[in-house]
């Protein structure tokens, strides 16, 4: 073909292959983040899903590999971390909360003194104003205006980190059952808010019992164990009904321990995408959904419980149900899916102890005690009439006032206080300020998941990693999480939708990388300073 008549071809055809590009690209990206959900519950519940999950799995592109690269692995960071596509070095949320040497005080990771939630001015305010970085929404917005952008979730801080600086962001008030914002959002709610909230769809559960989804012989193991919740109600069934037609506070706070939290969650997330119009034209919108219950219950019962394996096979009905919503209002192949964890969960101790497993809990006031006498001692030593010792748990804070004055520097002070924490029979090291700012080649395990966790103005002068398999927990039945261990690290990631191929990667994958995946796909130009890449190359069509 002459050349002439070839550039004559492309140009005609131009129109139609920018069209074809442009019908590639979804008009809705949804990302899923459920709240302590394990990678292995994946493959655990696989042969029993016929829901949901069997589409991601069946239909999607699913990253077997993917972890959490922080420390800390607790619910504000896990959300801040997808959503920034950033580690808490750089985007700042090191923690459900951390000490603030400033107000002498621990400060709450959402907590806003100068806003409240809307239209409730006597409650605590919430913003994202601790967030040092943009999320994924802001992002999209920068690049275009008329994108919608908002988080839904059963936890403020959740919505509230994964909304970022200029989306919004709607979570469950467990005051009244119903789900509220924060006037750094808006000063009034949409009608259609008020709508679904003047219905207390909660209340609708107020007569139920929660029993097995399906029969007893499809759940593993034993269904009642003495390390669960109370070491009394510990087996199916599990009533949660109100005593009377008047429905206490005490209702709409056992309501989150139950699958049917997460059902109201995305029974609200519709009337959302109904309302707001998301994904109803060319612009490319978002909606971040957080699915909270399985934390509330897998703290409760644990990881290998009947209850979280039945929460789990009703998300499975509860997506698969969402998914038919999003094909029949936005339209087949005209979404993309991304589905992930906020962190894991680490097994009931009491459980491994009888396979002969070291483990066990530590209870906090007993840890601060055991650190306040190692204080005291240094302290003495040094002849300070204060102990040296600010706070201690999972992080350690110095006061150095005394010990500057007897000629001790501050170096000196962590190091001499790391050295005798980490001869704590449950400690396995303990990471100093100087350990994590060094910059240097550290072999040492962990270090550089805590590098990732460390903020300057924010964590603390020593970073404690308490052994494998045990866990802080005041209470003496239940599971926990917050540590750099596989167990709560691995989380689940799958794509599915508009533009990704069916397929499974085993080649290791992080957190930090969904956004930046998502980002892509929708032709958004993530900021340059981020920690994520994007996988798109591994799973795009």
């Amino acid at each position: 073909m002459p050349r002439r008549y070839l550039i004559l071809l492309i140009a005609l055809l131009a129109p139609a292959l920018t069209q074809l590009h442009a019908s590639e690209k979804p008009k809705l990206a949804v990302v899923i983040v459920v709240d302590q959900m394990r990678s292995d519950y994946l493959t655990r519940e696989q042969a029993l899903s016929t829901g949901g999950f069997k589409r991601l799995l069946d239909n999607g592109f699913q990253f077997t590999e993917t972890y959490h690269e922080h420390a800390v692995t607790e619910t504000g960071v896990g959300h801040a971390t997808i959503a920034t596509g950033c580690f808490p070095s750089h985007h700042g949320i090191v923690g459900n909360e951390w000490w603030d040497g400033s107000k002498s005080r621990w400060v709450y990771c959402v907590e806003d003194s100068a806003k409240s939630i809307t239209e409730r001015p006597d409650t605590a305010g919430r913003s994202p104003s601790s967030l040092r970085r943009p999320v994924f929404g802001d992002w999209l917005r920068k690049s275009s205006p008329q994108s919608k952008v908002f988080a839904v979730t059963g936890k403020d801080r959740s919505a509230i980190l994964m909304a970022g600086l200029g989306g919004q962001a709607y979570w469950y008030y467990p005051g009244d059952g119903t789900f509220v914002t924060s006037t750094y959002y808006e000063e009034t709610y949409p009608a259609w808010v008020d709508s679904f909230n003047t219905k207390l769809p909660a209340t609708d559960y107020a007569d139920s019992i929660w029993n097995r989804l399906l029969p007893r012989d499809k759940y593993i193991g034993p269904d009642s164990v003495t390390a669960e919740y109370d070491g009394k109600s510990t087996a199916f069934p599990h009533n949660f009904a109100a005593d009377s037609d008047y429905v206490p506070r005490e209702y709409y706070e056992e309501f989150r321990y139950t699958p049917f939290f997460d059902q109201l969650t995305l029974q609200f997330a519709r009337d959302l995408v109904i309302n707001e119009q998301l994904g109803a034209d060319s612009v490319a919108d978002l909606l971040m959904i957080g699915c909270s219950a399985g934390d509330y219950i897998g703290h409760r019962y644990g990881p290998s419980s009947h209850e979280i394996q039945d929460h789990y096979l009703r998300l499975d009905g509860y997506l698969r149900s969402f998914f038919a919503f999003l094909d029949s209002t936005v339209g087949v192949n005209q979404y993309v899916v991304a589905l992930t964890g906020d962190h894991g969960v680490a097994p009931l101790p009491e459980e491994l102890r009888e396979k002969g497993v070291d483990a066990g809990r530590i209870n906090s006031d007993m840890l601060a005690a055991a650190i306040g006498r190692i204080g005291a001692a240094v302290a003495a030593e040094i002849k300070c009439s204060t102990n040296v010792v600010l706070g201690a748990g999972r992080d350690v804070n110095l006061n150095y006032a005394e010990a500057k004055a007897t000629g001790h520097d501050e170096p000196w002070l962590r190091r001499t206080m790391s050295e005798k924490i980490k001869r704590l029979s449950f400690v396995a090291d303990a990471f100093t300020r100087d350990d994590l700012t060094s910059g240097g080649d550290d072999a040492r395990p962990f270090i550089n998941l805590y590098r990732n966790n460390y903020y300057a103005d924010r964590s603390p002068d020593i970073m404690l990693r308490f052994k494998e398999y045990w866990i802080i927990s005041d209470e003496p039945h239940g599971a926990s999480h917050g540590t750099p261990y596989s167990y709560d690290r691995h989380v689940p990631l799958i794509f599915y939708g508009a533009g990704i191929k069916v397929g499974l990667d085993t080649l290791k994958a992080a957190s930090v990388d969904v956004t930046p995946t998502l980002s892509e796909l929708l032709g958004t130009a993530p900021p340059a300073n981020i920690d994520g890449r994007s996988l798109l190359n591994r799973l795009k069509r």
